[in-house]
């Protein structure tokens, strides 16, 4: 009778270790790689999110996070396209030949500052959302050109305003005049050279030394970036009203061959992970803005306003860089309806201007990604 028993008890124990087992291997893991250091907003947004498609899917279906380690930004569509990393987030100004449309409308970021209803300090959050609503429905060529990458698009999120952080006051028009600005796109660039500066494109990851070793006098740059790649005790003279406009990412580009590779069930997984990171990085960058700002008061930064003849500049060319930036598309990169696009766009990000403005909370955000933008994307044909 004790035998029996015992037998039985271990035939159990044996059934729920295969079960345990079993369960284990049907688990799938996702890498995910981020080219910027530990710590940052993104990657503590990315982290929220690893945990939240851990919990979306029952644990059937995980994601690990390698920050600053398996690609660096600039190997980042290279890598995902190649399956070196199942996931990343995509800087599209880094790759200009490989993404024409994508970075026609990441340029036209500064059309912010036309919109009366945004709140200051959630540009970021509408330009981010608008791009992904535009992206998915209304720019065909868009998810073209990912898929010509062996990637699927799965959004946007963007940081918070840019300003102009340099080692000495730079308040009017007449002190940015000459100086070297690094900058990381198109727009950011024509607006230095407008205001008379010399525009100087690097990755973020060489901005520290740059300025510490006086390649750069200013940076342009979002407040959370002083502190996520080491700037702070560098820059000394913020001016945050100018140029404005944002830095929008592909946050969550998708090996093709992986995405065919999951279930319906999975991929729907991931498209309500979609909503919740990119909702969560740009949020993350909302609240790292202000803890930014302190750090550097704490540390001696000044902080200036910028004076009517820079104010005015910027205003004169925002007025006329959709033009410039329409006809810059067509000539270099043959995109013949880059005017249409960008009249397109407007009304997406003036609805998101407006939408964000009611938004208190990552959750209340992320809700607003999911209703009007990844619910209404079919898993089953997506990226297919």
């Amino acid at each position: 009778m004790k035998t029996r028993n015992r037998t039985g008890i271990l035939s159990m124990a044996t059934l729920a270790s295969a079960v345990l087992m079993s369960s284990a291997a049907d688990a799938r893991e996702l890498n995910y790689a981020l080219g910027a250091p530990p710590g940052t907003p993104a990657h503590e947004a990315l982290e929220f999110y690893a945990d939240k498609v851990g919990e979306l899917s029952g644990g059937d279906l995980t994601v690990k996070v390698f920050p600053l380690s398996l690609l660096s930004f600039a190997e980042m569509s290279s890598g995902i396209r190649d399956g070196i990393a199942d996931m990343g987030l995509i800087l599209t100004p880094y790759h200009a030949g490989e993404f024409p449309p994508i970075n026609l409308l990441a340029e036209s970021s500064m059309l912010l500052t036309l919109e009366e209803e945004l709140e200051a300090g959630k540009e970021g959050v509408a330009f981010g959302a608008a791009l992904s609503e535009f992206m998915m429905f209304h720019c065909p060529e868009c998810i073209d050109r990912f898929e010509q990458q062996n990637q699927v698009y799965l959004g946007h999120a963007a940081g918070t305003a840019y300003g102009l952080m340099c080692d000495e006051p730079v308040m009017s028009l007449e002190d940015v005049g000459g100086k070297r600005v690094r900058v990381g796109a198109g727009n950011f660039a024509r607006w230095s050279e407008a205001m008379g500066a010399t525009p100087v494109t690097m990755s973020a990851n060489e901005m520290r030394e740059a300025i510490s070793q006086g390649i750069v006098d200013c940076i342009a740059l979002s407040s959370p970036e002083i502190q996520n790649y080491g700037l702070v005790g560098l820059v000394t003279d913020l001016t945050m009203a100018v140029p404005g406009g944002v830095f929008p990412f592909a946050s969550f580009q998708t090996n093709q061959d992986l995405w065919r590779s999951l279930s319906d069930k999975e991929r729907e997984t991931l498209l309500r992970g979609a909503a919740e990171g990119n909702a969560a990085i740009s949020w993350t960058y909302v609240e790292a803005a202000e803890e930014s700002f302190e750090l550097v008061r704490e540390e001696g930064a000044r902080f200036h306003e910028a004076d009517e003849s820079l104010v005015k500049a910027t205003s004169d060319f925002i007025a006329t860089d959709m033009e410039t930036l329409a006809k810059q598309y067509e000539e270099r990169y043959g995109l013949d309806n880059a005017e249409a696009m960008l009249d397109a766009f407007r009304p997406i990000l003036s609805d998101w201007a407006a939408r964000v403005a009611q938004v208190d909370s990552q959750e209340e955000l992320a809700n607003l990604y999911w209703e009007y933008i990844f619910s209404k994307v079919d898993p089953a044909s997506h990226g297919l």
